[in-house]
């Protein structure tokens, strides 16, 4: 039995060696892709509350493009779950290494920095109603509303 012990052993480090080789590629494709900037200027962050979900479902496209391409290889060594955990921890270290970029550009904030600047837009924009014109609007209201 020591020698189906031995062989069996082998072939378990043969496919760990695989595996780690396959993510190996799959690292650097993760990297070459959190390097891309032309991603960050597609939306507004500051001013796009769902900018954060499109690019996290854009994220997770470009993830399930890399491991298709790596798809047949994955096959050979690892089972379906072990590969959708495979997926999750490619999107999670897309999504830091993306994190450490946006703040060496700093263009992602906050959601309350968001509301802070969408409050100072909307106090801006309100006019200051003279007791005359509001006058004047409320005949026109009135008349409009008689037709």
């Amino acid at each position: 039995m020591g020698l189906l012990d031995g062989i069996k052993k082998w072939a378990e480090e043969r496919r760990q060696a695989k595996i780690e080789e396959i993510k190996a590629c799959i690292d650097k494709e993760i990297v070459i892709l959190s390097r891309k900037t032309d991603q960050f200027d597609k939306y507004d962050f500051k001013t796009d509350p769902f900018a954060n979900a499109r690019m996290l479902k854009i994220d997770k496209a470009y993830i399930n493009v890399i491991f298709n391409k790596y798809r047949q290889a994955l096959w050979k060594f690892c089972g379906p779950e072990e590969i959708e955990r495979m997926k999750e921890e490619g999107l999670k270290k897309l999504q830091d290494m993306k994190k450490e970029l946006e703040a060496e550009r700093g263009t992602r904030t906050s959601l309350a920095e968001i509301g802070q600047t969408i409050e100072k837009q909307k106090t801006e924009k309100k006019e200051e109603i003279k007791p005359g014109e509001l006058a004047e609007r409320n005949k026109e209201a009135q008349s409009l509303r008689s037709l």
